[in-house]
């Protein structure tokens, strides 16, 4: 009986201390592991944040760009043609609106909703006015008279609508910045 205690003696010198040193590496490796999952999702966290801040002054950017592709000068610039009839040079900026509309739409994701409602508002603001110069030339006219109307509605305008888009677009950015 004795040499049983003995042995189940030197068993227990050997296996405790296994067993309390496995416990301890265990909370050891725990601990490290915590931590490192704690690092990591900082940086993701940090790599989100600054992945969303390049994406939203990039989205500005590209509305910043987009209000000056819908000014009148600018859609008269890339679009008329000579020999071009107000009808023809009506309808081309039209459709240039509403296509940059849609190569804008989803800087959306990334902007204020009143911001977007200003861009939208600027460009609903272009197609009334376009429509409005337009109403009272000839649809055959030369293409010229509307972009004298456009020139003329131009220079005695301030276009606050215009503007207020610009400011808008740089608010947010000094928002952001």
């Amino acid at each position: 009986m004795d040499s049983w205690w003995t042995s189940l003696f030197e068993f227990l010198k050997i296996i405790l201390p296994l067993v309390v040193l496995y416990y301890l590496l265990r909370m050891v490796m725990r601990r490290q592991y915590q931590s490192l999952v704690a690092v990591l999702n900082s940086k993701r966290k940090d790599n989100q944040a600054s992945f969303q801040l390049k994406s939203r002054l990039q989205a500005l950017e590209r509305l910043s760009l987009y209000i000056e592709r819908i000014e009148f000068q600018s859609l008269i610039y890339r679009l008329n043609e000579p020999g071009m009839q107000t009808r023809q040079l009506y309808y081309a900026m039209l459709i240039a609106l509403q296509e940059e509309l849609e190569h804008n739409i989803t800087q959306q994701l990334y902007v204020s909703d009143q911001l977007w409602q200003i861009i939208n508002s600027a460009r609903d603001h272009q197609i009334r006015i376009l429509g409005e110069l337009k109403s009272e030339l000839a649809d055959e006219g030369d293409a010229r008279e509307l972009i004298e109307r456009i020139n003329a509605y131009t220079m005695q305008s301030n276009d606050q609508v215009m503007q207020t888009a610009r400011r808008a677009v740089k608010e947010e950015a000094k928002m952001l910045l």
